[in-house]
């Protein structure tokens, strides 16, 4: 544990150094929250206004959400971790653009190898499809949100040299909890219920 903590300490420094995009000068950065051994990670988009200002995740419109979502799978504080794709307040904007995106998914990446769940939540369109582009999940990269949330879709092992290097991953997209659409809010609650589902077919998913 000591030593995810120093390389915390050094990726978050990284994290509020960075000047990459334009967004470094909007409010944040909001860090990542929770265990560092977590086997459940949850990935929004960005944060909002009121968590950038503060810098503490998923205190807004969202907060509800998230509290139904780590209650419904019963996730003790050890069992999951908190995070964005993009650390700052996205300012007047009311989209990402695709230059923050790319420039952001590179720490965020990091982010998830220091903490190497096993279930990766995708909270948002922007964060889901730089996953799907990370990862190579070809199938996928034709699919909108819309047709793939709530499903889980296994991202698989690296292997090299004929050893395990990281076992395979469950990414599980849904819609951000800040959305303020009635369905989409009703349609969020019932997939996060799939990392419940992920987790009880254990054997299937770390074999």
């Amino acid at each position: 544990m000591l030593f995810k903590s120093h390389f915390q300490t050094q990726l978050n420094k990284k994290i509020k150094e960075c000047d990459s995009c334009s967004l470094c000068k909007n409010s944040g950065p909001v860090l990542g929250y929770g265990s560092l051994d977590a086997a459940v990670m949850f990935i929004a988009d960005a944060p909002e206004p009121k968590e950038a200002r503060t810098g503490i995740p998923f205190i807004g419109k969202a907060k509800e959400k998230m509290m139904h979502a780590v209650t419904i799978n019963n996730l003790k504080k050890g069992d999951y971790y908190f995070t964005y794709l993009i650390k700052h307040s996205l300012g007047k904007a009311t989209t990402i653009n695709s230059d923050a995106e790319t420039r952001c998914i590179d720490l965020l990446v990091e982010e998830i190898e220091l903490v190497n769940p096993r279930i990766i939540v995708s909270m948002g369109f922007s964060v889901t499809k730089q996953l799907i582009k990370h990862y190579k999940l070809k199938d996928l990269e034709v699919l909108k949100l819309k047709d793939m949330h709530g499903n889980g879709y296994i991202i698989p092992a690296v292997i090299k040299h004929k050893k395990m290097r990281r076992q395979k991953r469950y990414l599980i997209p849904t819609w951000s909890p800040c959305i303020d659409d009635f369905v989409m809010n009703d349609q969020f609650k019932l997939d996060v219920a799939t990392v419940g589902s992920v987790r009880n077919l254990g054997i299937l998913l770390y074999d």
